[in-house]
């Protein structure tokens, strides 16, 4: 009778069973040739109508990106500069876009409910018919946006600059406006201005 048997194992099964721990780490995913990852760069890619909820778009540089009806819900666009990119009747529900560029940027009848804006750069930009309702622009960039018709339904605007912005038929209930600068504004909205 032996005493004090161990078992041993041999080190190509440790090794093997130790691989079997990690995670599965899968390629990015590509579309139109634009690789959907933090700190990518895209030029002229074709996203229209693609599902992008979730994925992480982090300090991604996006030029003439095409988003058009785009499902972007819980994507992270912190810090990314969007470029002449067109985002046209997109899904940003919940979307986080912080710090986000976007020169030249097309948002009409964007949905950006719930969305986190704060420190978004949106001057001179284009939010014909975009949903608002929720979300936060805490300290963002909007001078001369086109908000017509826009709906923003306790929406933050604290600390926005909204200077010479476009109001005309918005829907601007129950807003959040501290020391939210609206000098020059056209705020002929659709029904009276409620805040907060």
């Amino acid at each position: 009778m032996m005493k004090n048997k161990r078992s041993i194992l041999c080190p190509p099964l440790i090794s093997l069973l130790w691989l079997m721990t990690l995670p599965v780490i899968a390629d990015p995913r590509v579309v139109d040739g634009c690789t959907i990852k933090p700190k990518t760069t895209c030029y002229k890619a074709n996203l229209s109508g693609v599902d992008l909820s979730g994925e992480d778009l982090t300090s991604a540089i996006l030029i003439k990106v095409n988003l058009t009806g785009a499902t972007l819900k819980g994507t992270k666009f912190v810090n990314a500069k969007m470029w002449n990119s067109v985002l046209d009747s997109a899904d940003l529900t919940a979307a986080d876009v912080k710090g986000a560029v976007l020169a030249n940027a097309s948002l009409k009848k964007a949905t950006l409910k719930q969305t986190e804006m704060s420190g978004a750069v949106l001057v001179h930009r284009d939010l014909t018919g975009a949903n608002l309702d929720g979300a936060k622009l805490l300290k963002a960039k909007g001078q001369h946006a086109n908000f017509t018709e826009v709906s923003m339904v306790a929406t933050d605007l604290e600390r926005a600059n909204l200077a010479y912005a476009t109001f005309t038929g918005a829907t601007l209930t129950n807003i959040r406006v501290k020391n939210t600068l609206f000098y020059g504004a056209k705020l002929n909205t659709k029904v009276p201005i409620t805040i907060q």
